[in-house]
């Protein structure tokens, strides 16, 4: 019998707390996951809920009191601080904070942010003045910033226009995944499994709480993610149908059932045929996977080359797709994955995972180390307030590898990563025929002219629903009744210049597919 995720994590905890020193954290890069927001259907503008900004928040408070207070109220053994990070006083010039233009998500990092570097009077940066920021000599008084001392973080938030955000959501503009996505409902097993579900879903938006909820035809796998979105919040929010939905309809929970059928439907978009039980297969549906991989590289990369410097902590604030994508490249995420493991679905409002760049060098815990005395923990983290953030092995190592040097946790990433100049060509034509209204940027995103898909019932429409409104499949981003060309393949060829042996962080990585 194979072991629980529990136990497993049991295993890896003890681990830690049988370390006879705790190594020198010289930065992190965290995968955040958006907070608690409105649904994509319905109708409802686009916004975080209070629940949201608590979950963002608490999870903002939990990276405080591992990274910068150096505490844990629950154990001692989950602290991480990082060496020379300012403790009080928000110095931009050691965080990088990356959103897409989402206002739920931005929204959320702010809400993270306020949790990280909490309001504080009387305390200045130092490197910006110090105290003298807040003296006025011609009144001779001190001014304190608003709410008590609120910071005010650099969030970048970046379009799909701008290449950097491209480790945020890679599959989006990418039309080789387009593509892709318009030949799945072609799929013999795909089409299978939409059609082995489609009474149950008659059967569940025909009976109460959920009848008249869509049209007739809307419910089934095809939309499976926006049905589960949509019920997902009004359980949440509706005490009627949290009530109601008790009483399943099916043998299975009703939400169980659309979750279940939800994840199966993004696996389908978002991973190779393994998981999803496709016919075929084509690399590039975990796209997205690939470039949050390649981001999250170029992040460690940023700490190495300023020796812990600056770019101390990354935060990474995106949706669910990198994250299904990701696990499943770096096999989190299996055939043989425990049901009760938190890669088993989609990550929870606000789950993070974080890649912690750390050393051990008794005698020098201030000196930078060279890259053979560098390691890589990976952890993750809930937002349940009584958890604690967990490491966790990767790559398919033992659980109690957990710690990998940094030459092998580069060479296991670049195997999988693909860079902005990779993504450029693999993204297939810059315009498919059909695409009339489209306009299209050098760094090869979609936007549509205002008139068209900018705007819907007088208001800005967000990137998430741009990406689900216009699909056969909720969730990929398609236009419903276009045709599209067919998907192409990437070169085989090791022809980047770079071994896949290679052990450089800073270098570009290898092609995803290349021999060797």
């Amino acid at each position: 019998m194979a072991p629980s995720y529990r136990n497993v994590v049991l295993v890896a905890l003890a681990a830690i707390a049988s370390a006879d020193s705790e190594p020198t954290v010289w930065g992190s890069v965290a995968v955040i996951m958006n907070g608690e927001r409105t649904p994509l259907r319905g109708g409802l503008a686009s916004t975080i809920t209070p629940q949201g900004a608590q979950q963002m928040y608490g999870q903002g408070v939990a990276f405080r009191h591992r990274y910068i207070d150096g505490t844990n109220a629950q154990d001692s053994i989950f602290r991480a601080p990082i060496r020379g990070i300012e403790r009080d006083t928000l110095d931009n010039s050691q965080l990088t904070i990356l959103t897409n233009t989402d206002v739920h998500t931005i929204a959320g990092a702010t809400a993270f942010l306020q949790g990280l570097y909490p309001p504080v009077d009387d305390e200045f940066l130092d490197e910006a003045g110090g105290v003298s920021l807040s003296y006025d000599a011609v009144t001779d008084n001190y001014t304190q910033y608003p709410l008590s001392g609120y910071q005010y973080p650099a969030i970048n938030t970046l379009s799909t226009l701008e290449e950097t955000s491209i480790p945020l959501h890679g599959h989006k503009g990418c039309f080789n995944w387009l593509n892709a996505m318009d030949k799945l409902p072609e799929d013999e097993n795909i089409r299978k499994e939409a059609d082995a579900t489609l009474e149950s879903y008659r059967e569940i938006f025909s009976s109460l709480p959920l009848d008249g909820a869509f049209a007739d035809d809307f419910p089934s796998f095809w939309n499976a993610y926006d049905v589960f979105d949509y019920v997902r919040y009004q359980a949440n929010h509706n005490s009627t149908i949290h009530r109601q939905l008790e009483e399943p309809v099916l043998s299975e929970p009703t939400l169980a059932f659309l979750e279940r059928n939800a994840f199966k439907q993004q696996l389908a978009l978002n991973t190779d045929s393994s998981l999803s039980g496709a016919s075929t297969r084509d690399p590039v549906r975990s796209i997205a996977g690939q470039a949050l991989a390649q981001g999250i590289l170029d992040a460690l990369a940023a700490v190495v080359s300023s020796r812990g410097e600056t770019d101390k902590l990354t935060l990474m604030f995106t949706s669910f797709h990198p994250f299904i994508a990701f696990w499943s490249l770096t096999q989190l995420l299996t055939t043989s994955t425990d049901p009760s493991s938190p890669y088993a679905s989609f990550p929870a409002p606000g789950f993070s995972m974080s890649f912690e760049l750390i050393s051990d060098q008794p005698g020098q815990p201030g000196q930078f180390p060279s890259n053979d005395d560098l390691r890589v923990r990976f952890v993750i983290r809930n937002t349940n307030s009584s958890t604690t953030f967990r490491a966790d092995n990767i790559f398919g190592t033992p659980v109690s590898e957990y710690i990998m040097t940094l030459d092998f946790f580069a060479t296991q990433m670049r195997n999988i990563a693909i860079d902005v100049g990779e993504w450029a060509p693999f993204r297939g034509a810059e315009k498919r025929a059909e695409d009339a209204d489209v306009v299209v940027s050098r760094g090869g995103a979609r936007h549509e002219r205002v008139g068209s898909w900018e705007l819907r019932d007088g208001r800005p429409v967000t990137a998430d629903e741009a990406h689900f409104r216009d699909s056969k499949f909720s969730g990929a981003g398609l236009v419903f009744d276009k045709e599209t060309g067919q998907t192409s393949e990437r070169e085989t060829a090791d022809d980047d210049g770079v071994s896949v042996l290679s052990t450089d962080i800073t270098a570009q990585p290898v092609r995803p597919r290349e021999s060797v």
